[in-house]
């Protein structure tokens, strides 16, 4: 009985590695084909732009993973986009955080046991973009073990003087301008979930406790993307990004609340 066990054991282990090579290999040939997960919460318009730009240069695969939104804009936005080919919507019922990717364990079971990319929703790439990436990624990540994933630079070299934290932006953001990678015109610099492609994990766990988490390559330009909300008029909001402002929670990394100040304690220490 003992070998028996043993003997289906090593069957099904020898099949779930055929499957995650042949997952693999499909992926490398074509990189469009990988998983964008966006993580979703209250936020519509920027959703939206993300969502139609990364169809425009043809990713086939874009899941949506929403924190128990309560916007009713964004809501009938699901509900009409919802069963698109190209788009899975996972409805949570918690506010799970920004990691929530990492805290669902049927999310790692049907999609993490490959390449997969995550994002805010509130990031765009910028226009002079190429679109095939996701291809730029995965190579600079086969070439640079010692990283959990490889993404977009933010730009901060255009930011508006009506966005209320640009000094601090700009005085943070620049850390992660001046390590360059060997060889290359990209960085050595952290990045938590701002968009990047991630290597594949073997198992689940909460990856937010991981120490290898934030290591990361930033791609120099055209790789950028410009972060939305540092372009707004923090005098003069729409009432989609009050009400944001009111509901989200401190995991918004650059986040203020209505008095303008940022709701996140990491931040709060530094500034």
């Amino acid at each position: 009985m003992r070998k028996l066990v043993m003997y289906l054991n090593n069957g099904l282990h020898s099949l779930f590695f055929k499957r995650r090579d042949d997952l693999l290999k499909a992926q490398r040939e074509n990189p469009f084909l990988i998983p964008i997960f966006i993580i979703s919460y209250n936020q519509e318009t920027y959703l939206k732009v993300l969502v139609l730009d990364l169809i425009s240069k043809g990713y086939q695969h874009i899941i949506i993973v929403d924190n128990n939104s309560c916007y009713p804009p964004l809501l009938s936005y699901f509900d009409e986009i919802e069963g698109k080919k190209e788009i899975t919507i996972f409805r949570l019922k918690e506010n799970c955080g920004h990691m929530v990717v990492w805290k669902k364990r049927q999310l790692f079971k049907k999609y993490l046991q490959g390449y997969y990319a995550v994002t805010d929703p509130d990031v765009l790439p910028v226009k002079d973009c190429p679109k095939d990436f996701m291809a730029s990624f995965l190579k600079e990540l086969d070439q640079n073990w010692t990283v959990t994933k490889v993404g977009f630079s933010l730009k901060i070299d255009d930011l508006p003087d009506c966005f209320e934290q640009k000094e601090n932006v700009i005085k943070w953001e620049s850390n992660f301008w001046k390590r360059r990678v060997k060889g290359t015109e990209n960085f050595k610099s952290d990045i938590d979930t701002t968009f990047a492609l991630y290597r594949p994990l073997k198992s689940h766990f909460d990856y937010s406790k991981k120490k290898f988490f934030l290591k990361a390559i930033r791609m120099a330009p055209p790789y950028s993307v410009h972060h939305l909300p540092w372009y707004e008029d923090s005098k003069q909001l729409s009432e989609e990004r009050q009400n944001f402002r009111a509901t989200a929670n401190g995991s918004s990394s650059w986040l203020v609340d209505k008095e303008g100040k940022l709701k996140n304690e990491y931040w709060k220490e530094i500034y």
